[in-house]
């Protein structure tokens, strides 16, 4: 759920700063260099990246399983579509789907099973935005409804609640912080803090941009439509699973989060195009498998997967 909430933060900044004057060129230019910084922040976005093989283990409480995840690859498409625009108001059907494919090969001492996975995943978000002021400072409040599935059927329903304000915006500085309010019986925590900081390196051509608490860059622009990131960032993935074995029985989501490190590259063609190209190493942090109605706590099992090469291809195009 991080990278569904995160875009929805990030398109609530875009909104926050969009609501400034028409003829500030520096908000328009820091709500233009967030939708950069974020892809699935886009009008419609497609992206396809390939790992390379991992170790894993897993633990079930009682028995260790050591096995290993090979030609993992995966597909995600998104979409952000503005219904309603106004200066204070916006209200934004957004989309999400991904395509997960690869083999398992898990061995005990009694059995070794070698089996291929093929999941799929959707979600669909309706959000609205409401910004005003506070002290002078933009302040936005958002409300979104997630809801989510796989090929057979919906599964779960989740809402957010946030709200940041804009504390500094310039030139060369750009500093906001928030809440993030979580209505999910799965979720850990009831609310996150979220800080986005943003400055410039006098004296150099970077840029450090701090998203608390998802990810931390270095920013290298170019050329006008060429951007350079280096830095990491936090990636989950979430999947529902249908399984009928010895113990497992029902449908259950596998959530995995991972520390993903490594270079990013960006060219933006005719305006509205843009070309990613991601490459680095995936740690994952942890993999939990859940019951679908139950807390995040009361999992079923929990795997350690050891880290791997991936390598990312994107193509996004961006309407407004």
């Amino acid at each position: 759920m991080i990278t569904r909430f995160y875009t929805t933060i990030a398109l609530l900044l875009i909104s926050g700063f969009s609501y400034c004057q028409t003829n500030d060129s520096t908000a328009r230019k820091t709500a233009y260099r967030i939708i950069e910084r974020f892809p699935t922040t886009r009008t419609v976005g497609l992206q396809y990246e390939i790992y390379d093989n991992s170790d894993f283990n897993v633990k079930n409480f009682s028995d260790a399983v050591d096995g290993k995840v090979s030609d993992m690859r995966r597909m995600r498409a998104s979409a952000n579509i503005p219904v309603i625009k106004k200066r204070n108001l916006i209200f934004t059907l957004s989309g999400y789907y991904s395509h997960t494919k690869g083999t398992v090969d898990i061995e005990s001492p009694e059995t070794y099973i070698s089996k291929d996975f093929d999941l799929k995943y959707w979600a669909g978000t309706a959000s609205s935005t409401y910004i005003t002021r506070l002290f002078e400072k933009p302040l936005i409040f958002n409300g979104s409804i997630i809801t989510d599935g796989d090929q057979h059927d919906i599964h779960r329903t989740r809402g957010l609640l946030t709200s940041a304000i804009i504390l500094k915006r310039s030139r060369n500085e750009n500093f906001s912080v928030g809440v993030i309010g979580l209505i999910d019986k799965s979720a850990r925590l009831p609310a996150i803090p979220m800080v986005s900081y943003e400055r410039h390196l006098s004296g150099t051509p970077w840029t450090i941009e701090l998203f608390f608490p998802q990810r931390l860059m270095l920013e290298r622009r170019i050329s006008e439509n060429s951007l350079l990131f280096l830095g990491s960032e936090i990636f989950a993935d979430r999947n529902y699973m249908t399984l009928n074995t010895n113990g497992l029985n029902g449908v259950y989501q596998f959530n995995e989060a991972s520390l993903r490190s490594g270079i990013t590259y960006e060219h933006r063609f005719f305006k509205h195009v843009y070309l990613l190209f991601m490459g680095g190493i995936s740690n994952p942090i942890e993999a939990r498998l859940i019951e679908k109605s139950s807390k995040s706590s009361d999992y079923v099992l929990t795997t350690k997967r050891n880290g791997s090469l991936y390598f990312n291809l994107g193509l996004s195009y961006n309407l407004f």
